[in-house]
């Protein structure tokens, strides 16, 4: 069977999809991942071959500041984030860059597999007529953006002489969830078909390990912090955490991201250290706690860990991640206005005392590890796509 992955240009909308891609590809099956060229090597690191689908993010970027005539989304609400940009940036603008690249992709695949904001990929598979499956990143987005994004796209399925779907097409089909059910997530229409599948940590390609220091840390907690990959270049967030757990009993490991260079933190606090980038499946099973910004693939992660969270969101679909994971127990949050360094330090203590947080996030680890492993979801697709095709 030929199986095209359709993935938005971003690292966190790539890494969550690899497992299953390559479950397909370890079965014999001919599979393709299709996004942004920066994105072909880890892609292919992960023994899938990567064809280009359009530009880069920053290309993305570009032309929705050109639209809105300066910053995108600058002054929201937390509630009209998601709204203004799933609309104009990933359906209107990113389905525009990436759909003739993914058409041409499609025709004569068996299956499209696209993440929630790869609108392109239900389009391609409807105008290749054949099946698409979409994979949600984490929780799914609200169904009011959703409704917007399938508005926007509409004029491209009518420019391939298609009908425009409800939600973009995004839940015409078979919808995987890498959520546990204990999250409580359930911002879907009611008639759509939901499968679970397993979360995976797959980020860490050929070649990459922990830095040597991590090794010869004191025998103490590790507490890990991150602010993703985007949304992290709120430097006073990490001056927040520094000073407050300057002199804990701990040992801080923050990663600022690729892009970002770890000595504008400045003189580190002597139980601190900072790196662009570890991988988090490497990282994750020494640690006792984690602080992020609560994106999707930082969340999952450390269910799968089994980790208390603080989480400080800091745009996107964050702020609804920390709302869930906060009503179900397993994190606490501190919203931008209460990031201070004496919350941060409550936080953290409260954290590695361990308690309820703990527990639950312990239960919630054992329900991940009962969710369909990656192989056992790519046979059973593959099964439901040759049942339709008789």
């Amino acid at each position: 069977m030929r199986v095209v992955f359709a993935a938005a240009p971003a690292v966190g909308h790539l890494n969550p999809m690899l497992s299953l891609a390559r479950a397909f590809a370890e079965s014999g099956d001919d599979v393709t991942v299709a996004t942004a060229p920066e994105l072909s090597a880890r892609a292919e690191a992960a023994g899938v071959r990567a064809v280009p689908a359009g530009p880069n993010l920053d290309v993305w970027w570009a032309e929705l500041a050109r639209r809105a005539g300066g910053t995108p989304g600058g002054g929201l609400p937390i509630d009209r984030i998601l709204p203004y940009f799933i609309p104009r940036l990933f359906a209107e603008i990113g389905t525009l860059q990436m759909v003739d690249d993914l058409v041409r992709c499609a025709r004569g695949a068996d299956l499209v597999v696209f993440e929630t904001f790869a609108f392109a990929g239900p389009l391609a598979a409807a105008v290749a007529g054949i099946p698409a499956v979409h994979h949600l990143l984490g929780p799914p987005p609200p169904l009011e953006a959703m409704q917007l994004a399938g508005d926007a796209v509409s004029p491209l399925w009518r420019k391939w002489q298609l009908e425009p779907r409800p939600y973009a097409g995004v839940y015409a089909g078979i919808t995987l969830t890498i959520c546990p059910a204990a999250l409580g997530t359930t911002d879907l229409p009611v008639d759509v078909e939901v499968r679970q599948l397993k979360p995976v940590v797959l980020d860490a390609v050929a070649g990459e390990t922990v830095p040597p220091w991590l090794r010869e840390l004191a025998d103490r907690p590790n507490v890990y912090m991150t602010l993703g990959t985007v949304t992290n270049t709120d430097r006073s967030v990490f001056a927040a955490v520094l000073d407050g757990l300057s002199g804990e009993p701990i040992n801080v490991i923050i990663t600022v991201g690729p892009e970002n260079d770890p000595g504008e933190l400045g003189r580190l606090p002597d139980n601190a250290h900072a790196e662009r980038y570890i991988p988090q499946s490497l990282l994750l099973p020494s640690c006792s706690a984690v602080i992020s910004h609560a994106g999707s693939g930082t969340m999952l992660a450390t269910l799968r860990a089994g980790l208390p969270h603080l989480m400080i969101p800091q745009g996107a679909d964050q702020y609804i991640n920390a709302t869930i994971c906060v009503r179900a127990g397993v994190a606490a949050r501190l919203l931008p206005d209460e990031v201070t360094a004496a919350n941060i330090r409550d936080r953290v203590r409260a954290m590695l005392r361990g308690g309820p947080m703990q527990q639950k996030a312990a239960l919630v680890r054992d329900e991940i590890k009962a969710m369909p492993e990656p192989a056992s979801t790519a046979a059973w697709l593959r099964q439901r796509v040759r049942a339709s095709s008789n």
